[in-house]
């Protein structure tokens, strides 16, 4: 079944598949290139990002899929900005924490910050941004 074809019940539970599925893809892309890593030890070092303007689903997601969530300060636009995102995953990175997933809803379920996001920054962070019919962008990083 293709993407396309799935129907979510609620914004929740797409932001849900959303996050396991990434968290999934990205555990089989390290484990094949670490083997001897087990899915619980990388998954310990997971990591999410979102607004502090994000909908709860997003904590809630994340709370579930077992994985740390840092909540990126929004400007006085309440919008997630690419240099303060930028700043967040370097700094985790820098503590040994892997991350795998950017969710850009807002409280409001009708506003997506993505427009504000420059799809180069995406690119720079070797993130893949997936537009979904929930207002929201999710974006799974690469291994590339």
């Amino acid at each position: 079944m293709r993407n396309e074809m799935l129907i979510h019940t609620t914004a929740s539970e797409a932001t849900l598949v959303a996050l396991l599925a990434a968290r999934k893809e990205v555990i089989r892309r390290i484990q094949s290139q670490f083997p001897y890593l087990s899915p619980a030890e990388i998954n310990g070092r997971l990591i999410a990002y979102c607004s502090d303007q994000a909908h709860s689903s997003v904590e809630k997601a994340c709370l579930i899929g077992l994985v740390k969530l840092h909540f990126v300060p929004s400007d006085d636009k309440l919008r997630l900005r690419g240099n303060a995102l930028r700043q967040a995953i370097a700094n985790d990175k820098e503590n040994g924490l892997i991350p795998f997933y950017v969710n850009t809803k807002n409280k409001n379920n009708q506003t997506n910050v993505f427009q504000e996001l420059n799809f180069d920054l995406f690119l720079a962070l070797q993130c893949l941004p997936i537009e979904n019919v929930t207002y929201s962008t999710t974006c799974l990083f690469s291994s590339k």
